[in-house]
């Protein structure tokens, strides 16, 4: 790289050798990618486990359907996102638990499955649900432990590019 600049003097010229520059591309590249991913696992790993502790265990669907997802984007290797959440499909009520809600129909439990068996028969007066909030609380919880995971996981990651 050649740098040009003119003084009261003259034209003056200085050159600087584009290794350095070179260098700190490939340093970049050494810790996006796969690297940057780690770190991110690590913190939704963290996210992930608390959920999973806080989410109601009553009913084992939606302690089961919990999961964390990689989202994966071709080409952005400068982002990696994970989801944390319930499985919508495995669990579709899953905000009913995390909010609470109006239950119009008579509920009971089956002793011997120990499933609960929603009737048609109506409730004299429509009974509140109180919420059983997991998801907010387990990310209130842990989110400072998360970016800690993810700083600790993202440093091993600089550690090792620098001695590669």
């Amino acid at each position: 790289m050649t740098v040009t600049f003119t003084d009261s003097k003259g034209k003056r010229t200085a050159s600087m050798r584009s290794s350095l520059v070179d260098a700190v591309r490939a340093f970049g590249a050494k810790v996006t990618g796969e690297p940057l991913r780690r770190a991110a696992a690590a913190g939704a790993l963290v996210l992930y486990d608390e959920m999973r502790t806080r989410v109601p265990v009553r009913e084992g669907k939606l302690k089961d359907s919990i999961y964390r997802y990689w989202v994966r984007r071709d080409g952005d290797s400068e982002r990696q996102t994970y989801y944390i959440g319930p499985n919508k499909a495995k669990a579709p009520h899953w905000h009913l638990v995390e909010y609470g809600h109006m239950r119009i129909n008579v509920v009971f439990r089956d002793e011997v499955t120990g499933e609960l068996i929603v009737t048609k028969r109506r409730l004299p007066a429509p009974a509140w649900v109180p919420a059983q909030p997991y998801i907010r609380p387990a990310f209130d919880a842990r989110a400072a432990d998360a970016v800690q995971a993810m700083r600790t996981e993202f440093g091993r990651a600089i550690d090792e590019a620098k001695t590669a």
